[in-house]
């Protein structure tokens, strides 16, 4: 019997959430001096509702909701070139003032076939709080909102939407930023490089663009008149899509694209772009804080220089740090686009996983899924081009870019009548070509002097998709996985499980934190972007053991002024605390809680740091692991200032403590650390500092700063700071105290000579570094270590432990450092040795 499963996004009106690139302003309305709307701080925290959605769907969860949340917002802070770090803070109450800037995420009722909104609020270019906007009731997916919190959809939605609240508006490259209905990002790729350039362009780190190249120009009608709002795209044939819009001049860069060869476009932006009631694409704005519309009317899309054969175009090569300039387009008006939100599916057999072509086999049981996957070991596939409403416009030809074969209208390339969607649909039958390769692809239509270009149409895998069988619990605690063509990638309600061992047909892992009878959605993601809620419609479940509610006991610090520190201990009940899992929040935005240890089973320490501007009042309490979630609601209070000449006059020890040598991101016995802070008196000797109640050396003080001497045999782990400046103590606060950073003791090649003035390294020589002080438990944990010739990383090296409580680090050298000594200099965890040199063609 056959089967059908029509994906959410066939049934989704195109409705966007607040969009375009970026949030802009100029100051006129020629569109010149361009500012971004963007955070103006290096770090930002969004809290979460602590009412949750008002109805959850069948197995789902509060806790599940929150750790999609959390999940996305750590998708961006991923973004390595970007110096905004994006955090999650735990619950807040609904009614909690905020004076620092941040985010809100919110559950309402949403109008149907809105997934989500992402807003943010600003004070003409600085962004002062952001609003996320989920639906209040994620057994809606076919109504409004994403879904169930355990479907890729739901953290897709929060993906895009978070990415709104940051700064960024639609783009129409399949990208995060894409609206639902052409958006191809997934678990395994939730960001689009359109996506990073994006984000960099706001919170870039200095010099980011150095890796990436440039296109700039113009777009204008025959007669020189701007085109503004166009869209502008650079799409790889076999990578991704990057684009930006015109400015109300005509003029577009586009910044961040990787090296590579790429094919332009302009196209015009689709006709829901840009609503009425500007609840799509919010427009530019000029000095006057009036919109700068777009252009009006459609016109015809080119591939530069002004042709519409895709097939006739030829690529331009972008390299690093160099800008194509001058890319301009001569475009003609037309009354209308040929066609828009299209969507493109596969056919996917049930019982094999693969993607097949539709040769009419009446028994087969199979699905329709969008973006489509077609499996590269198959002769040909079918895939069902579909508008998001009405009919499906019919191409003259349409080509897959990278190696397939344009296929022109005829038996191949032929409308249908859809009796799923009551209008006409478009089939398109491809053969896969020798070497077609891995990854996304993108989808050219012809319309004869016009065409449309849905990036991202396809993702080509190498092995059907993963189905899971089973999942049983063991004795020890751990789960295990059995099923086929499964990436130990596994998943429990959208949280990662750490994999312990794995193949394709067998997954053994450690669940993430749940409370008792909790019950997860097990779900395998492969990294080419599949996963096996394609194909099960019920998937397998597991039942956390135990019982008890989560709970907060204890709060040792309830009360602090603004611009104080402090560290607090959290005791708490019924919850498997997991070091670097936890989550501790203040319930505001004015409250940072710097660094959380978990001390023991039940207490966790957190740093906390009261802003000077806090709003005064009380704020909830949170603690967060895994699906474990426990909140006291009014437990924490920032207390007015006193004005006593006393309390002024109370020293501050902010945070964190750093160590005295600004190379070295640890502090270890032997070292010196410098707290900074306030109200830090006159004189060393007015001073006391100890660490654990041990008193230690103070070696210096600065208006803003005191230096302290580590003892060489203290022993490490979490110290208790505490400091008295004359008769006033500061809060005290915490630090961790680190192994030293390790020694080296030789260099040599693999023959075991060292490298002096005989003995040169050269590219592609074995390098062996010998070294002591090593922390043992780096064996089993490489990445901790990393090894710099003149400050330029090497391979990650192999570590054989060695007599004499000494160790072997081996790599590769990667390159010539020009006939000269360079200093070798090994770091765990950012603790540098001191630099050996060595002798380098």
């Amino acid at each position: 019997m056959r089967r059908y499963m029509l994906a959410a996004a066939t049934v989704l009106v195109a409705i966007p959430a607040h969009a375009y690139y970026h949030y802009v302003h100029y100051s006129n309305r020629n569109g010149a001096n361009p500012q971004f709307e963007k955070f103006n701080a290096k770090s930002v925290t969004f809290f979460v509702s602590d009412q949750g959605p008002a109805i959850l769907a069948p197995n789902d969860t509060f806790a599940s909701v929150l750790a999609q949340v959390k999940q996305a917002l750590a998708a961006w802070d991923s973004v390595s070139t970007s110096d905004l770090r994006v955090n999650f803070g735990g619950l807040e109450d609904k009614n909690q003032v905020s004076n620092s800037p941040g985010g809100d995420v919110v559950f309402e009722d949403l109008p149907p076939g809105l997934l989500g909104v992402g807003m943010p609020l600003a004070n003409g270019t600085n962004i002062l709080r952001s609003t996320v906007k989920l639906a209040n009731n994620t057994n809606s997916g076919l109504a409004s909102g994403a879904g169930p919190s355990y479907y890729e959809k739901f953290f897709t939605t929060a993906v895009h939407e978070v990415g709104h609240a940051l700064g960024l508006q639609h783009t129409w490259t399949s990208s995060a930023m894409s609206q639902d209905v052409i958006r191809n990002t997934s678990r395994a790729r939730p960001l689009d490089v359109d996506d990073i350039a994006s984000l960099n362009l706001l919170y870039g780190k200095a010099g980011w663009q150095l890796d990436y190249g440039s296109i700039a120009g113009r777009v204008t009608f025959s007669n020189n008149t701007p085109v503004a709002l166009a869209s502008v795209v650079a799409i790889s044939p076999t990578g991704s899509a990057i684009s930006s819009l015109t400015n109300p001049d005509g003029t577009y860069r586009i910044d961040g694209i990787p090296a590579g060869n790429y094919l332009l476009y302009v196209h015009p932006l689709p006709p829901d772009a840009i609503p009425a009631d500007e609840s799509g694409l919010r427009l530019p704005r000029d000095q006057n804080n009036q919109p700068i519309p777009a252009t009006p009317g459609a016109f015809g899309a080119l591939f530069y220089p002004g042709i519409s054969d895709v097939t006739q175009v030829q690529s331009r090569a972008v390299n690093r740090g160099d800008t194509l300039a001058n890319l301009n387009f001569v475009v003609q008006a037309k009354a209308s686009v040929p066609a828009y939100d299209l969507i493109a599916y596969s056919y996917l057999d049930v019982n094999t996983g693969s993607s097949f072509w539709d040769d009419g086999n009446a028994n087969r049981s199979w699905a329709s899924v969008s973006p489509a996957f077609i499996d590269t070991t198959q002769k040909a596939v079918t895939l069902r081009l579909t508008a998001s409403f009405g009919d499906t416009p019919m191409p003259s030809a349409a080509q897959v870019l990278g190696g397939f074969a344009p296929t022109p209208r005829g038996d191949f390339l032929r409308p249908f009548a859809d009796s799923l969607t009551g209008f006409q649909s478009v089939r398109l039958d491809l053969g896969i070509p020798l070497g077609a390769g891995a990854g996304t692809r993108h989808l050219v239509l012809n319309y004869g002097n016009d065409f449309y270009v849905l990036p991202a149409a396809a993702n080509l895998v190498q092995r059907p998709v993963p189905t899971i069988q089973s999942v049983s619990p063991n004795t020890d605690g751990t789960v295990t996985v059995i099923g086929r063509n499964m990436d130990p990638r596994v998943y429990f309600d959208g949280l990662p499980a750490t994999i312990l061992n794995a193949n394709s047909t067998s997954i053994t892992v450690t669940p993430p934190p749940g409370a008792g009878g909790h019950s997860a959605i097990v779900t395998v993601f492969n990294s080419d972007g599949t996963n096996s809620l394609l194909l099960q419609q019920a998937p397998p479940m597991y039942t956390y053991p135990g019982g008890g509610n989560p709970q907060i006991t204890g709060i040792s610090t309830r009360t602090l002024p603004p611009g104080s520190t402090s560290y607090v201990d959290i005791t708490t009940q019924d919850i498997r605390l997991v070091d670097g899992q936890v989550t501790v929040g203040f319930g505001s935005d004015d409250i940072t809680v710097q660094h959380v240890w978990v001390k023991d089973a039940n207490t966790l320490r957190a740093n906390v740091y009261v802003a000077p501007n806090a709003a005064v009042g009380p704020t909830e309490v949170s603690v967060i692991c895994g699906f474990q979630v426990a909140s006291q609601p009014g437990a924490f209070n920032v207390q007015a200032s006193f004005s006593s000449a006393t309390s002024t006059a109370t020293p501050v020890m902010w945070l964190p403590i750093a160590n005295g040598d600004p190379a070295q991101q640890t502090i270890y016995p032997g070292a010196s650390a410098s707290i900074y802070g306030s109200n830090l008196g006159g004189t060393i000797s007015a001073i006391q500092v100890s660490l654990n109640d041990i008193p230690v050396p103070v070696i210096g003080l600065a208006s803003d700063h005191v230096n302290i001497l580590i003892p060489t045999n203290f022993p490490k782990g979490l110290a208790v700071v505490k400091m008295i400046v004359g008769p006033v103590p500061a809060n005290p606060v915490l630090v961790e105290i680190d192994a030293p950073p390790p020694s080296i003791l030789r260099v040599t090649n693999v023959s075991g000579a060292n490298f002096d003035a005989l003995h040169f390294a050269s590219p592609s020589d074995v390098v062996n570094v010998i070294v002591t002080g090593l922390d043992p438990a780096v064996v089993a944990n490489p990445n901790r270590v990393s090894v710099t010739i003149s400050g330029i990383t090497m391979p990650p090296p192999s570590i054989t432990s060695l007599d004499g409580l000494q160790y072997q680090l081996q790599f590769v050298l990667t390159q010539s450092f020009g006939s000269t000594t360079v200093p070798v200099s090994v770091a765990v965890d950012g603790s540098s040795s001191v630099p050996y040199l060595i002798p380098i063609r």
